[in-house]
């Protein structure tokens, strides 16, 4: 089994898009709807407004494969809110890729990619309550950092708490 981590951009949102609708589960508990048809276009486009990041702040999304099938993608924002913090936005396997063990091998692959390509001291990433995966975060070695914020989704607002790895 290959597992690939690419950097990917708005030309392949229709990829992004067949997983996403492979996906319903996590659009359900977050968004309490199924993605629109717009949904990786949207998510392709970097909305981070420009008072809260960094000098060096870029958003890096990419697509993950296994055996060259596209099977997931991750939303990565490198020194986001600060250098040297790498922000994971979303990680989302389609939803026949999940329950396998597969998981933690793809974000070992998002890890070595971040690894190689940026230089972070942490990673800092955000749970939802309705979408509560803190269990599967902390297997990975992310811990609760403490702090909370609102995430404003296309149809709810989300209470999100923070977790990071050193």
């Amino acid at each position: 089994m290959v597992i690939r981590v690419e950097r990917i951009d708005v030309k392949s949102a229709h990829i992004v898009q067949k997983i996403y609708e492979k996906s319903p589960g996590y659009f359900l508990n977050t968004d309490h709807a199924v993605a629109g048809p717009d949904a990786a276009l949207e998510n392709l486009e970097d909305k981070v407004p420009v008072p809260r990041r960094s000098p060096f702040y870029e958003k890096i999304f990419c697509l993950i494969t296994i055996d060259s099938l596209p099977v997931g993608i991750v939303d990565l924002h490198k020194d986001h809110p600060q250098r040297g913090i790498t922000y994971v936005g979303l990680f989302l396997l389609d939803e026949t890729n999940q329950k396998k063990g597969l998981g933690r091998k793809c974000f070992d692959e998002v890890e070595n990619f971040i690894n190689r390509n940026f230089s972070c001291s942490h990673l800092r990433l955000g749970v939802s309550l309705d979408n509560n995966v803190e269990g599967f975060w902390k297997k990975l070695g992310f811990l609760r950092n403490g702090r909370t914020y609102e995430w404003n989704g296309a149809n709810r607002v989300n209470q999100v708490f923070e977790m990071e790895k050193r």
